[in-house]
């Protein structure tokens, strides 16, 4: 994966993305196909933000 919208231009791995853009649900990442970068998303990921509750289910 890569990160549109950071200032860095490293690839990574998906268990870091998760950590580096947990709380970062705007953000535009790309995913690496084989052979080019195509449009991605973090919930493609299983990145969920629950709202309210201290981050906590209901």
């Amino acid at each position: 994966y890569i990160c549109i919208d950071c200032d860095y231009d490293e690839l990574c791995c998906t268990t870091c993305l998760v950590e580096d853009h947990g709380l970062l649900p705007l953000y535009c990442i790309k995913t690496w196909n084989g052979s080019y970068f195509e449009e991605g998303s973090l919930a493609n990921i299983s990145v969920v933000l629950s709202l309210g509750h201290n981050s906590s289910l209901c």
